[in-house]
C-alpha cells in the first residue's frame, strides 16, 4: 500500500507498516513510549489525502504517506489459530499391471 486510497479501503484492518522516521517522532495520541521503533503491525484507524492513523500497542500514530517504507495488509486465517496443523493425507499408489 502506498497510494492514499489504499490506505483509506484498509481502515479497520491489521497491517505491517515501515517508516522512514521512529514512531515516535510523529504526531501521537496516547502513551508516547514507542522508542526507535520504526515498523510493526497495528490497525489503520483513518486515512485522508496527506497522512492516516495507525495504532500500534495502544498508541495512535499519524504517519505522512511520503514517509512509509513499506506497508501491506496482514491476513489472519482464523482457521489457522482454532486448529493444529494437519497433513494431507496421500492417497496410496498404485501398481501398474505389467
Amino acid at each position: 500500500m502506498r497510494e492514499p486510497q489504499h490506505f483509506k479501503g484498509a481502515v479497520g484492518e491489521l497491517a505491517f507498516v515501515r517508516t522512514s522516521s521512529a514512531f515516535a517522532d510523529y504526531n501521537t495520541e496516547g502513551d508516547t513510549d514507542l522508542g526507535l521503533r520504526k515498523q510493526g503491525e497495528g490497525k489503520i484507524v483513518d486515512a485522508s489525502d496527506e497522512h492516516f492513523k495507525f495504532e500500534f500497542e495502544g498508541v495512535t500514530v499519524e504517519i505522512p504517506f511520503e514517509d512509509v517504507e513499506k506497508s501491506n495488509v496482514v491476513f489472519v486465517d482464523e482457521r489457522a489459530h482454532n486448529q493444529s496443523p494437519v497433513k494431507p493425507k496421500r492417497s496410496p499408489k498404485k501398481k501398474k499391471k505389467r
